[in-house]
């Protein structure tokens, strides 16, 4: 989470001090990092100015060669000109539509396990086994591990937050859906808000614009840990 938090404030110009210095020394010293603050700015500048600019282009020539062209032949242009028109139209939706899973690369991270191990190994649950494996990004163990945990234990919403996320990293989508709708759907868990966020970054890597725009407007409304980066989706991919 703080790394796309850092890379979003350095590329807004909104770094400033020792902040901009220690990001600088890194970017400096680390190549992976350094890879990943320019996918960033990749992400960021490819959105539509490309398509935008060749639709204009398609128009000019269109209503060019409609100038040169003969009054028999009007009605045949109109049609061109509308079927052309479609088609642009269509292209330029087609890339916005790709721009949601654009926002989902910029801004997904797998959430933090800040599971600490108090007791000797074989004296943990099984859930806090997987949750060990969690945080070691082991994504698969941990989602058998607390699939078989969640069949005896179905009110952990900790172990199904856990559970949904798991499922994201190895591209179970519908499992992630529908696990992370339950724990959001329960505001008495503190992972209730965590939830939603992963949800509404779930959406987004699917394409489904209005689900993900719902949630998200949901989070920038309210001051929580989300509501800086649902409002920056917001202006920039709708």
């Amino acid at each position: 989470m703080k790394t796309i938090r850092a890379i979003e404030s350095f590329l807004d110009n909104r770094l400033e001090g020792t902040e901009l210095k220690e990001f600088l020394l890194k970017q400096e010293s680390d190549k992976v990092f350094a890879a990943e603050i320019e996918l960033h700015r990749e992400i960021n500048e490819s959105i539509l100015d490309d398509d935008v600019a060749e639709f204009r282009r398609n128009i000019s020539f269109i209503l060019s060669d409609f100038k040169r062209l003969k009054r028999r032949r009007i009605i045949s242009v109109v049609s061109g000109i509308a079927a052309s028109l479609i088609i642009a139209f269509a292209t330029l939706t087609f890339f916005q539509q790709t721009d949601f899973s654009k926002a989902y690369l910029a801004y997904y991270e797998p959430y933090d396990c800040d599971f600490n191990k108090r007791s000797a190994i074989n004296n943990l649950t099984s859930a806090e086994l997987a949750y060990i494996h969690y945080s070691s990004g082991e994504y698969l163990v941990a989602f058998g591990m607390l699939g078989k945990y969640l069949n005896s234990v179905e009110d952990d919403y900790t172990a199904r937050f856990f559970y949904g996320i798991s499922a994201m990293e190895i591209d179970k989508q519908n499992l992630a859906e529908k696990n992370l709708l339950q724990v959001a759907s329960n505001e008495t868990t503190p992972y209730a808000l965590h939830a939603k966020w992963y949800l509404g970054i779930l959406y987004l890597k699917q394409n489904k614009a209005d689900q993900a725009k719902k949630i998200l407007l949901t989070l920038s409304g309210n001051e929580n840990f989300y509501s800086e980066r649902a409002n920056r989706i917001i202006k920039k991919y709708y």
